[in-house]
C-alpha cells in the first residue's frame, strides 16, 4: 500500500482519529431512551458521520494521486498554540477583555502575511463583538476585567 495523497490520508486519519476519541468518550451514555434519541444520540452519531467522512479521506489519499503535504508552517502553529494557553491560563486573572486581545494579537501572528498595524486593530475588534455576543446578548458569566 503505498500513500499517492499524503494531503488526504493524513487529514482523513486525524478525523478518523477524532471521531474514535469522541467515541470513546460518550460511549457510556445512551444511544436512544425510549422511542427517542437519549444524551448520547447526537455525539455518538456525530462520531459515526466524522469517522466516515474520515474513512473517505484515507481511501482517497490511497487511491488518487495528489500533493505531499511539504514543509509545516511551525511559527504559526506554536502562535496558535501560545494563543489558546493565554486566553485559557488568562480569563481567571485577567479577564476576557485583556486576555481575549492578547489571545487574538498572538493567533495573528500565525499568519504569513502579517501587517503590525493589523494585528494592533484586529483583536480589539474581535474581543469587543466576542465579549458584546457572549456576555450581554448570551448572558454567560465571565470575568470582564482583572479580579482585585
Amino acid at each position: 500500500m503505498r500513500i499517492q495523497n499524503e494531503r488526504d490520508f493524513f487529514s482523513g486519519a486525524g478525523l478518523t482519529s477524532i471521531a474514535a476519541i469522541m467515541w470513546y468518550q460518550v460511549s457510556a451514555l445512551s444511544l436512544t431512551q425510549g422511542t427517542s434519541l437519549g444524551s448520547g444520540g447526537l455525539p455518538k452519531l456525530s462520531a459515526i458521520i466524522l469517522a466516515l467522512y474520515g474513512l473517505y479521506f484515507v481511501f482517497r489519499g490511497i487511491t488518487k494521486s495528489g500533493e505531499r503535504i511539504g514543509k509545516l508552517p511551525y511559527v504559526g502553529m506554536a502562535a496558535l498554540a501560545a494563543s489558546v494557553a493565554v486566553f485559557a491560563l488568562g480569563l481567571e486573572p485577567l479577564g476576557a477583555a485583556i486576555s481575549g486581545v492578547l489571545a487574538a494579537g498572538l493567533a495573528g501572528f500565525a499568519a504569513p502575511d502579517r501587517r503590525f498595524k493589523e494585528l494592533m486593530i484586529f483583536p480589539l475588534i474581535v474581543c469587543a463583538g466576542c465579549l458584546l455576543l457572549f456576555v450581554y446578548f448570551l448572558g454567560i458569566p465571565l470575568p470582564i476585567w482583572p479580579s482585585t
